[in-house]
This record gives C-alpha cells, structure tokens and sequence, in this order.
C-alpha cells in the first residue's frame, strides 16, 4: 500500500509538471494560430473528393505542419488543433 501510494505521488507530480509547461507555452497567440490554420484547412480541403476521415487527417496534418513550421512542439501543436477543432465544433453547435 506504501509503496502504491508513493507511485501515486510521483505521478500526481509528474502530471503537474505537465500542467505546468502546457500552461506557460499554450499562449493565445498559438491558440489563434491553430483556429486560423484549423478554419483555413477547412476551405482549402472542403470538396476534395476525400472520405470525412480523411479530410479531416489532411486538415490535421496540414495544420499540424504549419504549427511546427513557426516552432511549435508537436505536442503542443497538436493540443492546440484539437482545441481550436472544438471551440469551431462548439461554435457550429451553439
């Protein structure tokens, strides 16, 4: 149970560390530039004769691309594309 415990802690700190840098380095101006690429990806890829998925995986990965380009992690990238595809989800459904 100690030793349960102790893994308990160690994670919990090793998931605030997490917390911690996406907090500093998710900045807005990231989080604007991935709903612009993300709503830019959405035009350039509208009717290409693609399935849904893989529309979407080119959006991703365009605008992925694009994120890493300009300097950002691809970790962070990547959470930004998913953040801006749901605010854009949220949007559509309000």
């Amino acid at each position: 149970m100690n030793r349960f415990f102790r893994f308990f802690l160690r994670a919990a700190g090793w998931l605030r560390k997490v917390f911690d840098w996406v907090e500093d380095e998710m900045t807005p101006e990231r989080l604007k530039l991935a709903l612009s690429l993300v709503r830019t990806a959405e035009n350039m890829f509208g009717d290409s004769g693609l399935t849904p998925k893989e529309r979407n995986d080119k959006r991703r990965d365009w605008a992925l691309a694009r994120l890493e380009k300009v300097g950002v992690p691809e970790g962070l990238a990547r959470l930004a594309i998913e953040s801006a595809v749901r605010a854009i989800k949220l949007r559509l459904a309000a």
